[in-house]
C-alpha cells in the first residue's frame, strides 16, 4: 500500500479527533490547530474534542464528517 499524495488528498476532509481530553493536562483543540498548521489548510478540516474512553466527541466529528462526504457527492 502507498500513501496518498497531495494530489489524491486535495479537496479531501480532514478529521482530527483530539482524543484524551478528560485529562488535565491535555492539549487544547486550538494548540492541536496550530501545531498541525491546519489554519492555512484550504480543504475543510475539522479538530474535534474527544475521550475514546466515554465516547465524548466521537459522534459529533463523524456526523461532522458524515456531511462533508455527503456535500462533496452533491
Amino acid at each position: 500500500m502507498q500513501p496518498l499524495d497531495e494530489e489524491q488528498m486535495r479537496g479531501v476532509a480532514k478529521l482530527v479527533f483530539a482524543n484524551k481530553q478528560d485529562l488535565p493536562r491535555a492539549m487544547s483543540v486550538s494548540d492541536i490547530t496550530d501545531g498541525l498548521g491546519l489554519s492555512g489548510v484550504s480543504q475543510p478540516w475539522s479538530v474535534q474534542a474527544s475521550c475514546a474512553v466515554s465516547g465524548a466527541g466521537l459522534v459529533e466529528g463523524l456526523d461532522w464528517l458524515s456531511d462533508r462526504i455527503l456535500n462533496r457527492r452533491t
